[in-house]
């Protein structure tokens, strides 16, 4: 057993009361930390209470020590030291630790005992569960939601029904017509959080364009001022806004054609083709279907320009497909003399496209290919030579598609006979 230690001085009654006892208690256990495990049977541990005071709690707290020592445990003889077999306790034995926790009781569960449920029970229970749930419909909130994809994204027939679902505008002075293109203007330059208003001014642009015919010229102005705010809409976070914007410019292009400017087309057409690498399938899909109206009714020859240096500068896999689809397109829709200024660009977007990592662009590529040198034969045959023999060999394995309906092809200028003199 360890030795005794000396206790610490009586405290002043004047300078400690009861309510500041615990800092004695503290400054105690930090003087003699672990006094007990150690094997000191002191009563350090213990503050010291000034006069008659410090009597009467050494009393109870004596009393209370008896008493736990009395208390017989189960299975042991209440004279045994606890972890002894068989060992008298001794008088120099451990007094009670009254900084140790009391043992909680632990509350045991008691299963409730259910009733079975009748068939009449049950079958309120199931019209209760039915009745919280709410009724939604498929396409609610959306006129056209039946012609999209599982994740949203748009397709031809959805771009088409939405093209003339808007609401009506009056304007019946140029006046009104002024006013209105300034709302417009407004609310396409509005913050991210007013996404509203510019859908809402999105369809009132396609409405002036389908019932306000006499102000064509002004319409046509107006879009070539808002060309910046389309381009600021189309990096929007809300993907119906972006839906919304280039579902107007489809519209744009398919009403208005070549009137549409060709800078206009290429700014937009960069953002569109940036967006269909885009995650959010409403973009990629949204963006990817402007830009196939775009390019069937557009023919801008600089838009092949910019669309090959899409095509050979983008190091996005989807960006190159799609711009292998949309040149096989043009080849296709557009006419001849609008592909004869670019026959060195696409000649190089052909070749590019045949060394494409995608099946998809590989194929588009061929397909585009067959067209070109449909239109013009001595030049396709120049592209064909100039490919490495793995490319050849893809190009020549598959068979020569038929040639477009509608597109008139350029036949190879007839060689003279060599004069005999």
């Amino acid at each position: 057993m360890g030795a005794r230690c000396l206790p610490p001085p009586e405290p002043d009654p004047a300078l400690w009361g009861t309510d500041q006892m615990w800092i004695l208690r503290y400054d105690n256990i930090m003087r003699h930390p672990g006094g007990r495990v150690k094997g000191c049977h002191c009563d350090i541990h213990r503050p010291r209470r000034p006069g008659a005071q410090a009597m009467e709690v050494d009393e109870e707290m004596d009393t209370f020590a008896s008493k736990q020592k009395r208390v017989p445990t189960a299975g042991k003889n209440p004279k045994e030291k606890p972890g002894t077999s068989g060992a008298p306790a001794t008088e120099d034995e451990d007094e009670f630790d009254f900084s140790s926790s009391k043992p909680k009781k632990v509350a045991t569960a008691v299963k409730k005992q259910t009733k079975p449920l009748t068939s009449g029970m049950a079958l309120k229970s199931s019209l209760a569960r039915a009745g919280s749930l709410r009724a939604t419909k498929i396409g609610e909130g959306d006129k056209y939601a039946l012609h999209s994809g599982p994740a949203g994204e748009a397709d031809e027939a959805w771009f088409l029904s939405a093209f003339e679902d808007v609401p009506d505008v009056l304007c019946g002075s140029h006046r009104e017509f002024d006013l209105l293109t300034r709302k417009i203007t407004e609310d396409l330059k509005s913050g991210a959080e007013f996404w509203e208003p510019k859908v809402q001014a999105l369809k009132k642009l396609r409405s002036m364009i389908v019932h306000l015919n006499v102000y064509e010229d002004e319409i046509q102005a107006f879009i070539k001022n808002i060309v910046l705010q389309f381009l600021s809409n189309l990096k929007d976070l809300r993907s119906q806004v972006v839906r919304e914007t280039c579902l107007t410019f489809a519209f744009i292009c398919k009403e208005y054609k070549n009137k549409v400017e060709a800078h206009t087309c290429e700014i937009v057409m960069q953002q569109m083709m940036s967006n269909v690498m885009s995650s959010a399938k409403v973009i990629s899909t949204a963006s990817f279907i402007a830009l196939k109206f775009m390019f069937t009714h557009v023919n801008h020859g600089r838009l092949i320009h910019t669309l090959v240096q899409t095509l050979l500068n983008s190091k996005s896999r989807e960006v190159r497909t799609a711009a292998c689809e949309f040149l096989q397109l043009i080849l296709v829709t557009w006419p001849v003399h609008r592909l004869e200024q670019q026959i060195p660009s696409l000649q190089e977007g052909i070749k590019k496209g045949m060394a494409e990592s995608s099946i998809e662009g590989r194929m588009a590529a061929r397909k585009a290919f067959w067209a070109f040198r449909a239109h013009f034969p001595d030049q396709g045959e120049a592209l064909l030579n100039s490919m490495d023999a793995i490319c050849k060999k893809n190009v020549m394995a598959g068979e020569q598609p038929d040639a477009p309906p509608n597109v008139k092809t350029r036949q190879a200028a007839p060689t003279r006979p060599a004069m005999v003199r």
